[in-house]
């Protein structure tokens, strides 16, 4: 049987908040259309990336996690999908998906 790591205890990639956000002066709530402005955090996420154990990101409020998130579209179909019970995160179980995304690690 393969080793299996808590999902807590799984490495990943943070960004360090006041950085990314120019300490906070680039924040925002929902989302963005505004290039500018996404261009501006783009240009600080290289300086703002450190891996962390997830379940201390999740406490520390100083980072945040970048979790990457594609539609696919095929002509005017789009690919979802029920999420199973089996998942690890029970509040998702039957929920339907739009898209694929994750946490990110150093792999």
């Amino acid at each position: 049987m393969a080793n299996t790591i808590n999902k807590m205890d799984e490495q990943i990639l943070v960004a360090k908040r006041n950085t990314l956000f120019d300490n906070e002066n680039l924040a925002f709530q929902g989302t963005i259309s505004d290039k500018k402005h996404i261009s501006s955090i783009m240009e600080n996420l290289e300086f703002s990336l450190d891996i962390m154990r997830r379940g201390d990101a999740e406490e520390d409020k100083s980072f945040k996690q970048p979790i990457p998130y594609a539609v696919i579209k095929q002509g005017d179909k789009y690919f979802g999908y029920t999420r199973l019970s089996g998942g690890g995160e029970t509040r998702l179980h039957g929920t339907i998906s739009l898209g694929v995304g994750g946490h990110m690690n150093d792999i």
